[in-house]
This record gives C-alpha cells, sequence and structure tokens, in this order.
C-alpha cells in the first residue's frame, strides 16, 4: 500500500522520535533497576551477616548462663547425690529462671542423669561431638529435632577439679527469635531445615517450594561469617516465589559441633516492592515518551499540512472531476509549481465539460432511441394480430369460429393493456406503498390459484412450501404483483414440461420469499443488467420493464432482492425486513 506525502512525513518523524526514546527509556529503565537490584543484594549480604553475628551472639550469652547454673553448688549437689528425682527437682527449679525450653544433666561420659520435660533424650546420647568439646571448654551445638532448630548450651560441673557431670540447656528458635532478628535487620528472616521452614516471618507458609529449593545445596562460601558455630559462608542472593510474589534473599548456612549443614538462615526482602520505585519511574518515562512522540508528531503535521494541504486540495478537485462534477474550477492558491498544476488541471475541467454536454446529449438521443424502439416493438404485436383478425372478422360465417377470433383480439388488447400499465408505473416511479398485515400463506395460496390454470395448460407444475405461517406486514397489491412477475418470468423461462416453486421462511429477522424454477437459466450476458429497464431474457413478450418493477417494489418495502442461476434453473430471493408479528405496526 503507497503512503501519502503526509503519511510519509509523520512516519519517519514519528518512527524516528520512538527509537530514540525507547533507546532511552531501555537504557535507563535497565540501569534503574540493576542499581536497585544491586543495592538490594547488598542490604541483603549484610542483613544475613548481621543476623548470624545476633545469633552467635545470643547463642554465646546463652552458654555463659549455663556455665553460671553449673557453678551452683545446688547442681554439684544434686549429681553428687545420684538421686534422680532431686536432680529433677533442681533442673525444673533452674529452668523457671533460664529462657531455655528443657534442661538435662549428664554423667562427664555423656549418660544421662536426669532431664526436664521436652528434652530429646535419644538426641542425647548422640551428642558425642559436645561431650568431647565441652570436656575442655564450655560450648554449644545446634540441633535438628522434630523439624525444630534447637540451640544447645552445655557446660561441665566440677567439684573439686573434678568433673562430675555435664548441664545441657535447649532453646527452640522459635517466631519471637524470628521477630528480634527482623527488627534488627529489617528485613524478613526465616530458619530452613530438613526441607522445611521451621520459623520464619508471621504469615509464611510451613513450606515453600521455591524457597527450599534455592537453598537446597549449600552455597559457596564467599564471605565468612563470625559467630556461627563452626564457621560458615555467605551464599549469592537468590530469587524465588512467595505466593505470587517475587522476592530476593541471601542465606548463611548454619552448622552443628560436628560441622555438619543442619539448616540455614535466609534473610529475604520482597523484589516486588523493591523496584516499585522503577516501575514509577517506567511510567514517568513512559509519560516522557509518549509527550515527546505527541510533539513531535505535532511539529510533523504543521510542517507536513503546509507541503501537503495544497496537494491534498488539487487531489480532492481531481477526484471530482474523476466522478464526472465539472461544474466546479480549480483555483490555483499558490504561486508555484502547484499553482501552475493547478492552472493546467483547470484547462482540462474545462475541455472535458464540454465533452461531457456532447456525450451526454448523444446517449439522451440513445436511451430514448433504445427505450422507443422497444415499445414500439412491443407494442407492434398485438397491433398486427389484431389488425389481422379484425380483417376476417367480415368473411367468417362461422359463429364459434368468430368467438374464437374475438378471444384473440380481447387477448391482444389485455397484453396491450398490461404494456401501457408497466409503461406508465415505470415512469410515475410511485413512491407510496399500503402496509397492513397480511397471512403469508393466505397470500400465496390465493396466487397460487390464479395462476395455475394457465400454468398447467403448458404442463408446468406450481409447488407451494409454506415454511412461515404468520402474518407480516406489506402493501398486498404490490407484493402480489412481485410474486405474480416472477411465476411469469419463470413460465417464459420454462415454456413447457416444469416446475415452479415458492417458498417461505423467516431467517434473522427477515421473511424470506424464494421463486425457484427449472428453466435453462438466465443468460451470462444479461445477469448484470437483470433489473434495469428494457433488458428481457430473450422472451417474445413483455417490455423489459417488469424485473425494474419488481426490484422498486421490494425496495420500497426496505427489503432486497437477488438471484442465482445456473442451466439446472434458476431461484429469485425476496427478503423482507422485520420479525412476524414485531412488524405489524410499520408503515
Amino acid at each position: 500500500m503507497s503512503l501519502s506525502l503526509r503519511q510519509r512525513i509523520l512516519g519517519w518523524s514519528g518512527a524516528s522520535t520512538l527509537v530514540i526514546v525507547l533507546t532511552v527509556f531501555l537504557f535507563v529503565d535497565s540501569a534503574f533497576r540493576t542499581t536497585i537490584r544491586s543495592d538490594l543484594e547488598e542490604n541483603l549480604s549484610s542483613g544475613v551477616r548481621l543476623a548470624a553475628e545476633l545469633r552467635a551472639s545470643q547463642m554465646g550469652e546463652l552458654i555463659r548462663e549455663v556455665a553460671t547454673v553449673a557453678l551452683n553448688p545446688l547442681v554439684k549437689g544434686a549429681v553428687e547425690t545420684g538421686d534422680p528425682n532431686y536432680m529433677l527437682e533442681i533442673l525444673e527449679e533452674i529452668r523457671n529462671n533460664l529462657p531455655v525450653d528443657w534442661l538435662a544433666l549428664t554423667s562427664h561420659t555423656g549418660e544421662l542423669l536426669a532431664s526436664t520435660e521436652g528434652t530429646p533424650a535419644g538426641r542425647l546420647t548422640q551428642a558425642r561431638a559436645l561431650i568431647r568439646e565441652v570436656r575442655y571448654y564450655d560450648s554449644g551445638d545446634l540441633w535438628s529435632v522434630e523439624g525444630a532448630l534447637v540451640e544447645v548450651a552445655a557446660s561441665t560441673i566440677y567439684f573439686g577439679g573434678m568433673p562430675l557431670g555435664i548441664l545441657l540447656a535447649g532453646t527452640r528458635i522459635d517466631s519471637a527469635r524470628v521477630a528480634d532478628l527482623e527488627t534488627s535487620t529489617q528485613q524478613r528472616v526465616a530458619f530452613l531445615s530438613k526441607q522445611q521452614i521451621v520459623s520464619g516471618y508471621t504469615g509464611l507458609a510451613e513450606s515453600s517450594a521455591q524457597m527450599l529449593n534455592a537453598w537446597s545445596e549449600p552455597p559457596a562460601a564467599t564471605h565468612a561469617v563470625p559467630g556461627t558455630p563452626g564457621g560458615g559462608g555467605l551464599g549469592r542472593a537468590q530469587e524465588f516465589a512467595l505466593e505470587g510474589e517475587k522476592f530476593l534473599g541471601a542465606a548463611v548456612p548454619l552448622l552443628n559441633a560436628s560441622r555438619e549443614r543442619v539448616g540455614d538462615l535466609v534473610v529475604f526482602h520482597s523484589l516486588d516492592a523493591a523496584l516499585q520505585p522503577a516501575r514509577r519511574l517506567r511510567l514517568a518515562l513512559l509519560a516522557i515518551a509518549g509527550g515527546g512522540l505527541l510533539l513531535a508528531l505535532v511539529f510533523s503535521l504543521v510542517l507536513s499540512r503546509s507541503i501537503t494541504h495544497p496537494v491534498s486540495r488539487l487531489l480532492e478537485e481531481m477526484a471530482r472531476i474523476g466522478t464526472g462534477d465539472l461544474n466546479h474550477p480549480v483555483k490555483p492558491v499558490r504561486h508555484d509549481e502547484i499553482g501552475k498544476l493547478a492552472e493546467g488541471f483547470e484547462q482540462m475541467r474545462v475541455s472535458l465539460s464540454g465533452a461531457q454536454d456532447e456525450l451526454i446529449q448523444a446517449e439522451r438521443l440513445s436511451a430514448i432511441g433504445r427505450a422507443a424502439g422497444a415499445i414500439v416493438h412491443d407494442l407492434a404485436q398485438p397491433i398486427t394480430v389484431i389488425g389481422g383478425y379484425v380483417d376476417l372478422l367480415p368473411s367468417e360465417e362461422d359463429e364459434e369460429e368468430r368467438g374464437a377470433f374475438y378471444d384473440v383480439i380481447r387477448k391482444q388488447l389485455d397484453r396491450l393493456t398490461t404494456i401501457r400499465q408497466e409503461i406508465l408505473e415505470f415512469v410515475r416511479g410511485e413512491e407510496r406503498i399500503d402496509r397492513r398485515p397480511v397471512g403469508v400463506p393466505q397470500l400465496i395460496d390465493e396466487l397460487a390459484r390464479t395462476l395455475k390454470p394457465g400454468l398447467q395448460k403448458n404442463g408446468i407444475g406450481l409447488r407451494v412450501e409454506h415454511g412461515y405461517t404468520g402474518l407480516w406486514s406489506m402493501d398486498v397489491s404490490g407484493v402480489s404483483r412481485v410474486l405474480e412477475n416472477l411465476v411469469r418470468n419463470a413460465q417464459a423461462a420454462i415454456q413447457s414440461d416444469g416446475t415452479i416453486t415458492i417458498r417461505t421462511a423467516a431467517t434473522d429477522g427477515a421473511l424470506r420469499v424464494e421463486v425457484e424454477d427449472t428453466g435453462p437459466g438466465i443468460p451470462e450476458e444479461i445477469r448484470g443488467s437483470l433489473f434495469e429497464p428494457f433488458v428481457t431474457q430473450g422472451k417474445k413478450e413483455g417490455t423489459g420493464l417488469g424485473l425494474a418493477i419488481v426490484r422498486n417494489i421490494v425496495e420500497r418495502h426496505g427489503g432486497a432482492i437477488h438471484f442465482t442461476s445456473s442451466p439446472a434453473g434458476t431461484v429469485f430471493v425476496l427478503e423482507f425486513a422485520g420479525d412476524g408479528e414485531a412488524n405489524l405496526g410499520g408503515n
């Protein structure tokens, strides 16, 4: 498709502006988002280091508290007695004063002596590394017990320089601990262990596949985190999703006394929330881009208008001349090349106007000649027949034969009357129609009774198929004239031994009437002009005005007519707008 000059100016200007704006937009947006993500990763790294240090500090505080309790004489005395009940009584009393979940006493070799409720006794018997370590100095450990991470502090109980036993205290990392870390780091915090989120910020589900998968493998150690039992390293920031929201997080592995990874401390932040300023910037950039593009188009429009307006005006004049309107002079409004071009078109218009007047006059005379010839031809035959039988009447003595002559003369007079009526209707071009509710089956059945005798003489059958049996608002005489004309045309086309079918149906808010015949079809050369005046299908009789009148009546009803034709027959389709009973009030 070719573009106008104005379209090309606007297109190139808009395209170049759009490319520049989009380039700036993508560069700024990408740089801003990269900066935000980088800052967020740095904050997360700082946050996870801080969280690990705070946890290590809290663990150290717990170890110191347990070491202080181990020096208590009551604890020493209870262990020295060897009485489990007395030792348990002392442990319960101590637990009420310590922020721990359970307390336990073992021998210096690790055999369990007494423990409060909640102590993982089976886990104590496996804590060999912690037992060995605590013989030399107070120590701590991190256990994964029944879906929870438990911080364990241990201290040796001495009597006279000899180890009597070991005091162990355990505290579960719970939501209160997470809340403290979140307050300190200003980030969200979660503890992971054994493919499960054992503790996290308020509202975090117990299991999130994307978060767990992000740290299913130990992260590469890139930063040492002091205070973590057994050491550890900080992994790279990773992206995951929670409930449809994107997050970015960093983690540090949590090791036990045997330097085994039992879990991860994860600090994370909403990536969507962090990128919210980038989204606002993107909207601002889009607004600026839209404004810049609009401004460029305005400038281009002003420029193109100064160039293309006179050209467009000249094209409009050319189009008007092309439609045959030669009454408007082409006035040049500029004194440049475009003005000279306008002067040339004005000279052409004057020449064409004179030629058109001559052509119209010639066409008018030709049309009058064709119409007169068709009318004279149609009138000539019945007048000739009447004249011949009038000459025979005086010499015919047989009364029966004279009666037959009179019948022929009467039919030819009727034919002359019909030709006269068709010519008058066409010339007058009646526009008024008288609509009223009509039973469609009754109208067609009455028409069929009138036409069947004449059809049967030539061996032509007339069938009626009532697909619609209700009322329709229409002009009875006009529609009857339409159907009668179509049936008589079909009769003339078949001549003898055939069938004409009239069928009705209501489809898509319209009454559809079809008139189908089994004739040889309409000649190809006249199909395009069939509804024009003085066009016939090669019939021996008729003015060629019938189908022109038919179309006029149908269109005055607000309907349409069309046809299909083949060597096997022709189907004329009439469509009257409306919807049955609801159409009865139309006029």
